[in-house]
């Protein structure tokens, strides 16, 4: 059992978040590799306690220590993996299965070109653990910043489609085009690109086992979009509805 030490530990929370949204963190396999064993289990304890459990940073410092001891059977890398999974257990908290696919997947989006801008897109994680077991995202445009228009759609202020009653937090890791750097007359385009790259993912208990995507962006063909805009993404859909027709 670890002992906490709660003021190095809560000082050094916001590092977990700022290395979390950064517009590159899905590039990064493993977003808290340098991290010290004890801290990542205590960290991920804190977050799971807060009074709004932070669930996606706990299951990527749940993915990590899974990853230390696959690939170094220690006592100690053990012992973290099954404190980790006790804490979430404690919070009555399931961690987010898919998240690291979902990560590696966005790795087909490009960036957005370098400039002011002032519209963002953001992913909402949605609870569908009793009927699906499971969670899912919903995908949201807005000139407001992430976090107001998450509060909005919590209050119910033009809240999209089940965010409202089952609405629990940002997926920063999952969110490039955060922070108002997208034009107005873009910004439905990366929408759509970020819902239909994460529709693509495995998840279990869905249809078809992919992940539940909400929002409008599925309204827009990838193919309607113009030129060589996100090229990349638009060949893996192509290849990808070919292989998974249903």
């Amino acid at each position: 059992m670890y002992s906490l030490n709660l003021s190095r530990v809560m000082m050094n929370l916001d590092d977990y978040r700022f290395k979390l949204r950064d517009k590159n963190s899905r590039f990064k396999d493993r977003l808290f590799k340098d991290h010290v064993t004890s801290d990542l289990v205590e960290a991920g304890g804190l977050f799971l306690s807060l009074a709004k459990p932070d669930i996606e940073i706990a299951t990527l410092i749940d993915h990590e220590l899974r990853k230390r001891k696959s690939l170094e059977r220690t006592s100690e890398n053990v012992e973290a993996c099954k404190e980790i999974q006790n804490a979430f257990k404690k919070a009555n908290i399931e961690p987010i299965e898919w998240l690291f696919r979902a990560r590696v997947r966005l790795r087909t989006l490009h960036n957005a070109p370098d400039g002011f801008g002032t519209f963002s897109t953001y992913v909402i994680l949605i609870d569908w653990l009793d009927k699906n077991n499971n969670y899912g995202v919903y995908v949201g445009q807005s000139r407001k910043l992430p976090d107001e228009r998450f509060l909005q759609h919590i209050e119910g202020v033009k809240a999209g489609q089940n965010v409202e009653e089952r609405g629990v937090q940002l997926l920063w890791s999952l969110m490039p085009y955060a922070n108002n750097v997208l034009k107005a007359k873009t910004r439905k385009m990366y929408e759509s690109a970020v819902h239909h790259c994460l529709a693509s993912v495995k998840a279990k208990g869905f249809k078809n086992d992919l992940l539940k995507v909400g929002g409008d962006g599925k309204k827009q063909d990838p193919n309607s979009w113009p030129g060589n805009f996100q090229m990349k993404l638009k060949i893996f859909l192509s290849d990808f509805h070919e292989k998974n027709e249903y």
